[in-house]
C-alpha cells in the first residue's frame, strides 16, 4: 500500500477523554458484540480489563499485534482474558492493514466459533488499538457471515460506532466476506 493512502487510513482516531473505556454494543446473529479501543489505553488497564470480562464474553478478539501489545504494556491481556474464562483470539493486522494470508486462515477457523457463540446467545469483546478500524473490519465481517446483509450490517456498524473501518481497503476485505443464509432460531419461553 502507498504512503499516502496508508496514512489515510491511520489518521481516523475517536478522540480520547477520561480514564473509561467505551465500549459499543448490538446485537449480532442471536447474541451480542461489544467493541472497544484496546484496554487500558486511557490508563486503567486492570479497570477495563474488570469491565471487559465482567460483560462476560464468551471470546475476546485482539485485532492489535503482538509489538502493540507489548508497548502498551498489554502483553498479559491473553492470560488475563483466560484466566476470567473467556477465550482469546489473536488477530495481528498492523495498522491500516488488512489481514495477510496466515490471519486470513485464522479468522477463517475462529470465525466459525464465534459465529456459533452468538447463535447460542453469547457475547463477543471485539477491540483493536483505538479509532475501530481493525475491530470494526473485524466485526462487519463477522456481521456479513452470520447472514446479515452487507450494507445493513456497515450502517448499523457505523450507527453505533461512526469512527469504525475509515479505511478502504479494511472495508473492503470486511464486504468480501460470504455471507451465510441468515438463519432464524425460535426460542421457547
Amino acid at each position: 500500500m502507498e504512503r499516502g493512502r496508508r496514512l489515510a487510513c491511520l489518521n481516523s482516531g475517536a478522540p480520547m477523554m477520561g480514564d473509561t473505556i467505551i465500549v459499543r454494543m448490538m446485537a449480532v446473529g442471536g447474541g451480542i458484540v461489544a467493541m472497544s479501543g484496546l484496554p487500558g489505553m486511557r490508563g486503567d488497564l486492570k479497570g477495563d480489563l474488570d469491565h471487559i470480562t465482567g460483560l462476560k464474553p464468551s471470546f475476546v478478539v485482539t485485532a492489535v499485534t503482538r509489538a502493540e501489545l507489548e508497548a502498551t504494556r498489554s502483553s498479559d491481556l491473553q492470560q488475563y482474558v483466560q484466566d476470567r474464562g473467556a477465550r482469546w483470539v489473536h488477530m495481528p493486522v498492523e495498522p491500516g492493514q488488512v489481514p495477510d494470508i496466515e490471519t486470513s486462515y485464522l479468522w477463517e477457523a475462529a470465525s466459525k466459533d464465534l459465529q456459533r457463540a452468538l447463535l447460542g446467545g453469547g457475547r463477543i469483546f471485539v477491540h483493536g488499538l483505538q479509532n475501530g478500524d481493525r475491530a470494526g473490519m473485524f466485526v462487519l465481517r463477522l456481521m456479513i457471515e452470520t447472514g446479515e446483509a452487507a450494507d445493513d450490517a456497515l450502517g448499523r456498524l457505523k450507527s453505533v460506532w461512526p469512527e469504525a473501518l475509515t479505511c478502504a481497503s479494511q472495508l473492503n476485505w470486511a464486504m468480501e466476506a460470504a455471507r451465510e443464509p441468515a438463519l432464524f432460531v425460535r426460542h421457547r419461553a
